[in-house]
């Protein structure tokens, strides 16, 4: 196949010229792109630090704009059909578990939400144990997590022991005495 029509032959200058000029625009285009990306970059960062700013008293959230964040995570969990896991709320919060743990050791409006969020996790589990047998298994091990109830599958040994003696025969009671 040859040129196409009206394409003239380019002389060794030319094709440096149009090389240097198509090298030239490529780098704009790129410096232009990153730009863009680092504005918009800068424009999340300054939204993600308004956002995470502490409230009063330290806190991120208030416990009913945590418990408005927790709900989306639960409904985003259920539209994907995905499991509401600690670790993702956490992500989704944008917070660690410290700090969900120290926000409900020291305040009970903290506290309850994170309760509703264990027992929505508790409630997922047993009914996917419960609902599918090849699931029940996994689904018993997580529900053993502290953080998913910490189920036991065995009685819990309480360091107490309780003996009953009972005395069956000649003269009953009376001859024990």
């Amino acid at each position: 196949m040859g040129r196409p029509k009206g394409a003239k032959n380019l002389t060794p200058e030319e094709k440096a010229e149009r090389e240097t000029e198509h090298k030239r625009k490529r780098e704009e285009s790129r410096a232009a792109v990153a730009e863009a990306r680092l504005t918009a970059l800068q424009k999340v960062g300054t939204e993600k630090a308004e956002s995470a700013a502490p409230k009063k008293g330290g806190y991120r959230y208030t416990p009913e704009e945590l418990r408005e964040k927790v709900d989306a995570f639960l409904e985003r969990c259920e539209a994907r059909q995905a499991p509401p896991l600690l670790p993702q709320m956490l992500l989704y919060l944008g917070i660690s578990r410290s700090t969900l743990k120290r926000w409900a050791e020291t305040d009970p409006a903290y506290a309850e939400v994170c309760e509703y969020a264990q027992l929505h996790r508790e409630a997922y589990l047993l009914e996917r144990m419960v609902s599918d047998n090849k699931l029940a298994q996994g689904s018993l091990n997580a529900l053993k997590q502290p953080e998913n109830g910490g189920y036991v599958d065995r009685p819990v040994d309480t360091g107490e022991s309780k003996v009953t003696i009972n005395l069956i025969g000649v003269g009953g009671e009376a001859a024990a005495k």
